[in-house]
């Protein structure tokens, strides 16, 4: 299924495409989770109407492929706009509970690296419908492997 969403990121922004991850609770909680969280960065400004419209374009896209057995949250984002999300307290911040890079041009794991180092630094908690998660202190666990 992963290749797929590959594939049809791919055939919507060709050249343009520079990572897809999926995460969210298909990634740090259940695989056969019922909804996947896809993040698309892409190279060029993206205004909002355009981000929208490709954020509809590929859960359709994707929907069809998985024969509508899965839901698909899609998120794209240029690459201003995906930095802007790697703080704390902002969207990505959930990529601290784990993510997978199925295709990457950009370097994504090192933004996450700066990412979870902001977050090991502050005192975050995420708090969602899988439960609490302190994000400073799982931040802390990751960079220790990462460095490790």
């Amino acid at each position: 299924m992963f290749s797929s969403i590959v594939n049809i990121a791919r055939e919507i922004f060709g050249d343009r495409l520079l990572a897809v991850v999926v995460f969210g609770s298909s990634v740090y909680y259940d695989k056969q989770s019922v909804d996947v969280d896809v993040l698309i960065v892409v190279d060029g400004e993206l205004s909002f109407e355009k981000k929208l419209s490709k954020e509809t374009e590929l859960r359709i896209k994707l929907l069809r492929a998985s024969g509508g057995n899965r839901a698909f949250d899609a998120h794209v984002m240029d690459v201003r706009q995906f930095q802007d999300n790697l703080k704390p307290g902002a969207f990505l911040s959930g990529l601290a509970l784990g993510y997978k890079v199925l295709y990457d041009r950009m370097g994504f794991d090192g933004y996450v690296e700066k990412l979870l180092q902001r977050l090991a630094d502050e005192n975050y908690v995420l708090v969602n419908k899988y439960g609490r998660w302190n994000l400073s202190k799982i931040a802390r666990i990751r960079l220790a492997r990462l460095r490790g």
